[in-house]
């Protein structure tokens, strides 16, 4: 089944304005993602690094049991820091099961990892999904920090996966792998004559 186009009631169809294919798709964009995604990968990288020497992420857990710890708490008074109560429920599901003991140091790698492939440009749309998900667990939780600027920035580079990459790895990667999710070329009768 091939799938249809969003067309408008005249039959014609509907595409990106021309600033959003710009700002997204055109590689005269690819210097400005460049920077953001360095910058972007060098902040990953600062908050990844002191944590790998940190016993309290990268064996024991602490760090990460307090903090779901402290977020659980609903006060007999004001806010509870996790509006949702099915996150709340999830994160004390975790603690209870002891989860902590392996989530702090797969966490401390998933930001390293993000840094790295960050600053190389590499599968940068997937490295983009990945933090983003990151990121809204911790928003989810109800620690802004370093978030609220974050993830809309990662989000950018995920609609940005195209040429975010342009000026790294993904040059040479988005072209090969991108046969994976391609449609092959369609063959005119024209192209099959030569």
């Amino acid at each position: 089944m091939q799938r249809q186009a969003v067309k408008t009631p005249s039959g014609a169809e509907v595409k990106n304005p021309g600033i959003v294919r710009f700002i997204f798709n055109d590689p005269r964009m690819a210097g400005f993602w460049t920077v953001i995604r360095v910058l972007i990968g060098l902040k990953w990288l600062e908050i990844a690094l002191p944590k790998l020497s940190d016993p309290g992420w990268m064996q024991s857990g602490a760090v990460v049991r307090g903090f779901w710890e402290m977020q659980v708490r609903v006060p007999e008074a004001g806010p509870a820091p996790i509006t949702y109560g099915w996150y709340r429920d999830f994160l004390q599901t975790l603690l209870d099961a002891g989860a902590y003991q392996w989530m702090a140091p797969t966490i401390v790698i998933a930001e390293l990892m993000f840094g790295v492939l960050f600053i190389l440009g590499a599968f940068v749309g997937f490295t983009a999904l990945a933090a983003i998900v990151l990121h809204w667990s911790y928003l989810l939780a109800g620690s802004a920090g370093n978030n609220g600027i974050m993830f809309p920035i990662t989000f950018g580079l995920l609609a940005a996966w195209k040429i975010a990459g342009y000026y790294g790895l993904d040059y040479f990667l988005t072209r090969r792998l991108s046969a994976f999710w391609s449609p092959p070329p369609v063959e005119t009768a024209e192209s099959s004559r030569a």
